[in-house]
């Protein structure tokens, strides 16, 4: 057991070498003005500060793989509805509650969730998730640029090495969430 455990932490600061010593891809090494209080974070990222990423292209992840600590989660496999702030952080509401003025379409309460990560930005043969966003409809992406988001997560796979996954049921669903501000530049 002891093996195990040891080789399964091996590979997490392998993973996070990795990871810091690339940049993430979209992220901006800039301060964000947004606050957070979520366990998770990007892999590669201070876990302290929250990103600011590109919103990159539909339907496919736009943030690097998700962390918690030192671990690589290597799959989210359920997420609650993503929050929303426009004021740095300070009050959030869920995004499908999310109606700024001269919205024409609402947000879905999934538009954003976890998609793979694209082989080239995984680490070996290492499967894991990121943040990505549905297609937006009407005007949604006029919205989108210097929002503050919390993904919540309820239920995520972590990799323990020699083939052995664990499913993990988040137990404080207050700071199990993730967040990052987006940038339409």
């Amino acid at each position: 057991m002891l093996q195990r455990a040891t080789a399964a932490s091996v590979f997490a600061l392998v993973v996070l070498a990795v990871f810091e010593s690339f940049p993430v891809s979209g992220a901006t090494p800039i301060e964000s003005i947004c606050h957070t209080s979520c366990e998770f974070h990007f892999c590669g990222t201070d876990r302290f500060r929250v990103q600011r990423y590109n919103i990159g292209a539909a339907q496919k992840a736009f943030t690097g793989p998700i962390c918690r600590g030192s671990e690589v989660v290597s799959h989210v496999s359920k997420l609650g509805e993503a929050l929303v702030s426009s004021d740095d952080g300070a009050s959030y509401v869920s995004i499908g509650e999310f109606a700024p003025p001269d919205l024409e379409t609402r947000f879905s309460s999934t538009f954003f969730r976890v998609y793979p990560i694209d082989e080239g930005r995984r680490v070996g043969s290492v499967a894991t998730t990121g943040v990505g966003h549905e297609e937006p409809q009407g005007n949604q992406d006029n919205y989108l640029d210097g929002l503050c988001v919390k993904v919540p997560i309820t239920r995520y796979e972590r990799d323990r090495g020699s083939g052995l996954v664990e499913e993990v049921q988040a137990s404080d669903l207050e700071s199990a969430c993730v967040s990052l501000e987006l940038s339409a530049a």
